[in-house]
Order: C-alpha cells, then structure tokens, then sequence
C-alpha cells in the first residue's frame, strides 16, 4: 500500500520521506526490517502449534535461527523497540496508569521480557500480534510526529479499503460497480471515499484511521470512551475534516441535485438508485459493535436532515472496521455484495436490540457455510508467510 500511486503523491503533495526513510531516520532501523523481524519472532513463538521440532518457550537472540537471520545490528534494534526486563515492567506497572485493572499498555507497547540476557519470552502471543498495528502504529507517528502521519495514515487506510474492496468487484471500463476517491462533477469536493454501485443500489464509504488514544481505550471511564468514539466518528467533522456529518452531507447531495459523479474520467449517474447505504470504515475495532452504530445513527440522522437530505432512499448508518471488510472482500467472492448489504441494512432495522453483534457476525451467520473464508486475502498472505519462514526456522531433531 505504501507504494501506491495515490500514497507517493501524498507524500510529494506534503514534501515528506517516505516510511522506509522516516521509519530509519528515527529509530535506525527500516520499516521493512523491523516488519520483518517481527514476522519471523511471532512465527519462532508461534512454533509448537505448527512443527513439533519448535520450542517457542525462550528466544535466544544470539543463537536462535530466527534472530540469525537478521544482522546483528537488526537484532538489537528491533527488541529494543519491542522488549523490556522483568524489572522494567514491574516500574511501568507501578506508574500511573488509566486503569489498573485494564490498561495493559506497559505489556501492549513491549510484548517480550528479556529474562535473562539475550534471552526472550512471550508471555502473550495475542498481544505480540497487535504490534504489528499498534506497535508500528505510534512508532510511525513518533518519527512524523502527530499531524503529519494522521494526514498520511488516513491515506494509506484509504488504499487498503481499494485493495479490498477490489477484490470482489470490477474496477475498471463501464461495468465497473466499485469507484475509488469519487468526485461531484465539475467540482473539487469529494462525492466519498469510496462508493459501490448497482441498478437500484449504491454504498458510500468514508473512512477513518484514527485509533482510540490509550486513556480512551483503557480508562473503564464510559464518558472517555464515548467522546473517543464521538471524535473519531463525528466530532472532527465539525473542525472540517471527514466522518459521519460528512457522509450525511455527500449522501444528501446525491439524492439531491448532484447525482452525477465521476472517477477516472468515467462519470456515473446514481439518479436511479433507490437506496444508499452510508458506511463508515474505520480502523479501530473497537467501534465495530452495533452499540457502536446505534450511537451514532442519531447523529447521522440529524445532519442528513439539516442537509435537506431525502429520508426515504437513504438506509441505516453502518460501521464497519477494517476486519469487517476484510470478511467482506472474501464473501464477495461467493455471494453478491449488494445481498450482502440488503440483508445488513435489515438485520440492523428488524433487531434494534441487538448491541454486541458486528457486521462480521452477521455476514458469517447468514452466509458462513457458503463462503471459503481461508481464501481471504489475509488468510492467503499469513498462510505464505507461515510456508516461508516455518521452515527455516526449525530446530535440528535430535537425531541430528
């Protein structure tokens, strides 16, 4: 994603090194490295379920073969941004923290102990994969610094929902049903992030890469929860950026007088469409409850009535998280998506009480039995990838 067309333009548009460059210039590792390093750790402790010949209870950073395939230098970098000493955590556990009992981010943050030197446990596997996203998340923004990597954060999440949504739909010519960054003809303003079309049916998406800060996700505080929910849904709307007003607004334009939008030069026309759903995607999982969208329902509902919207094409808000949509991109593959989101919008309408259920469990209720989900683009990559490194990293039998 980080090479896409799209991506380097906004890297040249805001005249900033690219992340192999920012990554390395602070941390003195690449971005590729350090991926890499991680995958080749989490493959090493992952071991006893995957060839009885790996014992993934202790890393041993200077004999291990999966720490000797990287330098020594990688090695030592890496695991400093990862690791910590029994004695380390310990004084991170006693400082102040949002939630003793909640807030595990000195474990999050540095998911292996260094038991004795140069000698690493995992103590959960679990949270050593969430590194991969919140651990080289906050490194990202640490060598951009706040503003910057959120502009270029929410650009690169727009490239991964294309990447997805690609892979069950058509793209390109005059049959295509999904279009990418969408614009109001003869405008500049952007119709969505995204938007599918068919006949009768078309879905708009806006998307969010914003994450809940640790106070937010950690405090137990109801009222801190819901203002982080708020602000990355809805409240930054109001300073001029994107979310759940700004979905209203576009929806309400289309059912309006500005039906017309174009992408890559092809102009579509909505005015027979019947029905838009508008979808929020969002890269916290944390708002893929239908709490969640009932929550914010009422705030797209009043400012889709303040932008004069019509009420009666317009469908239930949807909020779905990045995993959502990667069960989506799959099940795509074997039953129609505009089905797929009929069946949705109806669910949330007939079951107004249900609050702990996901669009992800709702798709794999309804059509689990008819979709190949190890054929996703996710199970796909992580199967290559256990392939790959399994093997160069067992250790001899002891027949050797």
């Amino acid at each position: 994603m980080a090479q896409s067309t799209e991506f380097q333009a906004e890297l040249a548009r805001k005249k900033v090194p690219g992340f192999e460059e920012a990554f390395y210039s602070k941390h003195g590792i690449s971005l590729t490295e350090f991926l890499n390093f991680l995958a080749a750790v989490y493959v090493r402790f992952l071991g006893n379920h995957l060839e009885t010949n790996l014992n993934p209870l202790l890393l041993d950073l200077a004999n291990d073969e999966s720490a000797k395939a990287f330098t020594a230098d990688v090695r030592e970098k890496a695991t400093a941004l990862i690791s910590q000493t029994p004695e380390e955590l310990a004084v991170r556990l006693v400082r102040a923290r949002q939630s003793w009992a909640f807030d595990m981010t000195p474990i999050r943050e540095r998911p292996l102990l260094e038991v004795m030197p140069g000698k690493y446990c995992c103590p959960d596997l679990t949270l050593f994969v969430r590194t991969f996203i919140d651990r080289v998340y906050f490194l990202l923004q640490d060598a951009y610094g706040k503003d910057t990597f959120n502009d270029l954060m929410g650009t690169l999440f727009e490239c991964y929902v294309h990447r997805l949504l690609g892979e069950c739909t058509v793209t390109t010519g005059l049959g295509r049903t999904y279009c990418a960054s969408s614009r109001f003809v003869g405008k500049q303003q952007e119709a969505g992030d995204g938007i599918l079309v068919w006949s009768n049916t078309a879905v708009v998406f806006e998307c969010k890469a914003r994450l809940l800060t640790t106070r937010e996700r950690m405090s137990g505080i109801s009222g801190e929860i819901l203002q982080g929910v708020e602000t990355i849904a809805a409240q930054e709307f109001r300073k001029g950026r994107k979310g759940v007003g700004q979905l209203a607004r576009n929806i309400a334009r289309i059912l309006g007088d500005e039906t017309k939008v174009v992408c890559q030069g092809h102009i579509l026309d909505l005015v027979a469409c019947r029905r838009i759903y508008p979808v929020l995607v969002c890269l916290e999982e944390a708002l893929g409850t239908h709490a969640v969208q009932k929550m914010l329902q009422p705030l797209f509902d009043a400012e889709y009535a303040r932008a004069g919207g019509c009420i009666d094409r317009v469908g239930p808000l949807m909020v779905l998280t990045v995993r959502d949509l990667e069960a989506l991109s799959i099940a795509g593959q074997f039953v129609s998506i505009e089905k797929v989101f009929n069946d949705y919008a109806q669910h949330l309408l007939s079951q107004p009480k249900d609050h702990t259920g996901s669009f992800q469990s709702v798709l794999r209720h309804k059509y689990g039995a008819t979709v190949k989900w190890e054929e996703s683009l996710t199970f796909r990559e992580h199967r290559e990838m256990l392939e790959e490194l399994v093997p160069r990293f067992s250790s001899p039998t002891q027949d050797d």
